[in-house]
């Protein structure tokens, strides 16, 4: 989940600084971004999805019940 977040963090972060008018803008924004990763960062791991098989069921396949 953390990975998760982070990608998408860095993806809105470089669309926000791109929109910044001003160094000082820029500047404001990044100390926000430092701070939200800060945050994440603190995200505990277990409640990051374990690696290796999916949980769930595989959805049916139609040619099998036919």
């Amino acid at each position: 989940m953390r990975e998760q977040l982070k990608s998408k963090l860095d993806k809105m972060q470089m669309e926000v600084i791109r929109d910044c008018q001003n160094v000082e803008d820029v500047q404001l924004m990044l100390g926000i971004f430092s701070q939200m990763n800060e945050a994440l960062n603190q995200i505990p791991d277990t409640m990051n999805k374990p690696k290796g098989a999916k949980r769930g069921r595989k959805p049916k396949n139609a040619e099998n019940n036919a």
